[in-house]
């Protein structure tokens, strides 16, 4: 408390209301006064014992920092894609990654800290991966249609950060249905030069000039890429639909290529 004690901020209340309170009321407010630097100071040690703890948990359960952050992360990519934002909790990720809750807000600050590193970590694969398959077309002699489809198409079939289980689209899409403002401008950034390749690649190959129908449908094909619900199975239970064949990954991949083939071609 910068070098003062309990005591003298009590001796200076004193010095300072003496004059005009009353002795009882006097008695009242000093012993009041007390009561919430003490408080305070019990809630002071008390946050810092808990990082203490969680920190020792996390050194005795031999996981450096960067561990400890990727389980946290890993936590609440499975959880997002399986049971949604709505569910995210500081408990559930916590228990999800088997540490002590204390060490999302040492590490993240927050559950918001923690989404946007996810957000971040998962915009980046397919930012990168679209950026190499834009920059392999960019060498070629003409334009290229199926080339500049896969430049939009396959970086939606990148896997997630955390855990490849799951596509990095899908979870990019469930945190960005419930951020903020900031939050889906910074999930944008990683994304609009792409876009932007991807459009003008697509337009050459094309022959067309009708940028807002070309807009419109790799709007459409990249929301197609989301998948319907269900996106991942709760646990215990496996994952089927009407709507969902059984097809491998890999099947499911050739279908949309068709599909957006099929798509972009009509225009």
């Amino acid at each position: 408390m910068n070098g003062s004690s309990i005591n003298d901020h009590v001796q200076i209340a004193v010095n300072s209301n003496a004059r005009r309170i009353p002795t009882v009321e006097l008695h009242t407010r000093v012993k009041s006064t007390k009561r919430v630097v003490k408080a305070k100071e019990r809630l002071s040690r008390g946050v810092a014992a808990l990082l203490d703890s969680a920190m020792n948990e996390n050194l005795h359960g031999a996981h450096s920092p960067s561990q400890t952050r990727d389980r946290l992360l890993h936590a609440a990519e499975i959880l997002v894609v399986r049971d949604g934002m709505v569910t995210l909790s500081v408990r559930r990720i916590a228990a999800e990654a088997d540490v002590n809750s204390a060490l999302i807000r040492y590490y993240f600050g927050d559950t918001d800290g923690l989404l946007r590193e996810l957000a971040h970590r998962n915009a980046v694969l397919i930012g990168t991966a679209r950026t190499r398959l834009l920059d392999e077309l960019d060498k070629q002699p003409a334009p290229d249609l199926a080339a500049s489809i896969d430049a939009l198409v396959l970086p939606l079939w990148a896997p997630a950060a955390m855990s490849n289980r799951h596509r990095a689209i899908i979870v990019l899409d469930e945190i960005f249905a419930r951020a903020d403002a900031s939050l889906h401008k910074a999930i944008w950034a990683e994304f609009a030069q792409g876009v932007q390749r991807v459009t003008q690649a697509l337009a050459q190959a094309l022959q067309t000039s009708d940028m807002t129908a070309l807009a419109w449908r790799i709007r459409f094909v990249t929301a197609a890429a989301l998948d319907i619900p269900p996106r991942a199975p709760r646990s215990g239970e496996a994952l089927s639909s009407p709507y969902r064949p059984e097809t491998t990954e890999e099947e499911r991949l050739a279908q949309f290529r068709l599909f957006a083939r099929q798509a972009l071609s009509a225009l």
